[in-house]
């Protein structure tokens, strides 16, 4: 059997609203092995149906990548898959979001304030400071930090096909 000693699986949903804020809609923060994160993210992307799904390629992650492409073909459902590199330490990283987060433009609802997802979120949170993470995780700090690779697109309506008007012919 794998340990799951291993650092928390973070996934989270978001949303992105015509007022330009992000909200958080549902995680996954467990220890668990990678076939499940495989169900986890099929589940998620299945529900939501999201515009992209951003995954961390640096390193050993970056062969997860053929194994999700090979899942979709396996499940029919095709997303589109945002690599991410982290471009400085995991405190660098965060204070690029940083400023989203103090100026309320990434949302946690009230309503869920008890569930251990988030309140984990929080936990690490609160303890990122400039002089650096005191959390034993990073991980849920990590995942909020891929906010800043995404290129939001704000809810519209769909453009509705005009039907071509006839031509006369001429004769």
């Amino acid at each position: 059997k794998a340990s799951l000693k291993n650092d928390f699986s973070v996934m989270k949903v978001w949303a992105y609203g015509n007022d330009g804020k992000w909200r958080w809609v549902e995680a996954v923060v467990k220890r668990q092995t990678m076939d499940q994160n495989i169900k986890d993210l099929f589940r998620l992307a299945m529900k939501y149906r999201p515009l992209g799904v951003t995954i961390e390629i640096a390193g050993q992650q970056y062969g997860f990548v053929s194994w999700i492409k090979e899942k979709m073909v396996e499940h029919q459902y095709w997303f589109n898959i945002i690599g991410t590199r982290p471009t400085a330490n995991e405190l660098a990283y965060f204070m690029n979001v940083l400023p989203q987060l103090k100026g309320g433009e990434i949302i946690f609802p009230v309503e869920f304030k008890g569930i251990p997802e988030l309140k984990e979120l929080m936990h690490e949170y609160h303890l990122a400071s400039p002089q650096g993470l005191k959390s034993k995780h990073d991980d849920c700090i990590d995942a909020t930090s891929r906010l800043i690779h995404i290129v939001p697109q704000k809810p519209g309506l769909m453009p509705v096909e005009q039907p071509v008007p006839s031509v006369p012919s001429i004769s």
